[in-house]
This record gives C-alpha cells, structure tokens and sequence, in this order.
C-alpha cells in the first residue's frame, strides 16, 4: 500500500488526500474510514508524506518530468491476437531530440546503490520491466518518426529510486539493456506459445550476472 499511496500523491496530491486518511491512533481499527478513504498507519502516512516530499523537492526529478505524461498506459500487438500493455510512470516523447524517455518511480528503504539497492535490483528484475517497456514503447509506435521516412526515436529508461530522504537516478548500460530485451522477447513468445524457458542452473543468474547488470548512477543526470 506504501508504494500505490506515493504513487498516488506524486501523480496528484489533492487525489491522495481523498483516498487515504491518516489513523488516529497507532493501529486503525478498520481499513477504511467512514468517507471511504484508507487508513493509514501514522508512521506509514508520514512516512509517505516525507518520500513524496524528497521527490517533489528534487531540482532534477522537476526537470526530467516538467513535460512528461504522467501513469501512462500503452498497448501494442506483439504478435497476430496477443496484444501486451503497460502502465509507464512517466513518459516523455522529444520529437526535437529524436528521443523517448520512460522513468519509473521506485521506492526503496535506501535509495543508495552501495547501501541496499543493487540487490533490490536484481531480486525483483527492474532491468526486466525497463526492457519490456522498451519493446512496448517500439511496438506500439511511440518511437516513430513524424515523417514516413524519419529514423525512429531513441529510448532511454530511466529508475528515479527514491527514500525517505533521498532520490537516486539509475540509467541502465546499453548492452545490458539488449540482454534483457532478448530475454524478455523469449518470454513473451514462450508466453504466447504456451512454453516454458529453460531455467538456469545457477541460482544466482536472473537475466544476466549482477555485475553486468550494475546501473550507471549519476546524482545528476544529463538533461541537456
């Protein structure tokens, strides 16, 4: 409920104080209250307001979505009758640059790469979900050119990993990025074909090894 709430209040702060409330007390003694909003613990409410604070503040976090659509929902045809879609964070199309950009909003108790994060990053595979958004986003024509013979934009996606004090910006190595598309690509065919992939024997393979899968952080990111 933690993550839908700052999702909630990043997206549109006047829609989070209509659906959640904050407990009077230390536990709620129901899930929602008479207006039906849901009832938040203290500490997880303020919790919430002190991570979407860290966001809203951050200079660059402004500037990166000052033009993207916000909870975006795409939908492509990946083959003949098997449709895919997605609800991207923030998207952000540049046809000046030739370029998409696709930011994910993750919570985190530590936004740090080195304090946490890097294994919260392979655990849940979040280069997984950066791929197959990048194939949503080709499949479904974002990346077109305006003109019929145009080349097609880029795509660059982005994790704003962000704690209650902090916010982190990881962009993804490019030949990563293309290991994990692969593999996404097998999946939804092997999906589609009513397969299974074979696993792997190594327990601690994912996609691809831990260190191929390092992020490049910058507390900065090139906007220009």
């Amino acid at each position: 409920e933690f993550g839908k709430a700052v999702d909630c209040a990043v997206e549109d702060q006047s829609a989070f104080l209509k659906l959640y409330a904050r407990a009077e007390g230390r536990r709620p003694a129901s899930r929602l209250d008479e207006s039906g909003r849901i009832i938040l613990t203290p500490a997880v409410y303020d919790r919430v307001v002190d991570t979407v604070y860290a966001i809203t503040a951050n200079a660059t976090f402004r500037e990166l979505t000052a033009s993207a659509s916000k909870q975006v929902s795409v939908f492509a045809e990946f083959t003949k009758g098997f449709q895919i879609k997605g609800r991207m964070d923030f998207l952000s199309i540049n046809d000046a640059k030739k370029e998409v950009h696709i930011i994910d909003l993750k919570t985190a108790r530590e936004a740090g790469w080195q304090q946490g994060f890097s294994r919260s990053f392979v655990q849940y595979g979040y280069f997984s979900q950066l791929a197959f958004y990048s194939i949503l986003a080709r499949l479904s024509g974002i990346t077109s050119s305006p003109t019929p013979d145009g080349p097609q934009k880029t795509i660059r996606c982005s994790l704003a990993v962000v704690d209650k004090e902090k916010i982190r910006f990881y962009t993804v190595d490019e030949e990563v990025m293309k290991i994990a598309t692969q593999v996404v690509m097998d999946s939804l065919n092997a999906f589609r074909e009513g397969t299974t992939l074979p696993q792997s024997t190594d327990p601690n393979v994912h996609i691809c090894p831990l260190e191929l899968a390092c992020p490049i952080q910058t507390e900065k990111m090139d906007v220009s």
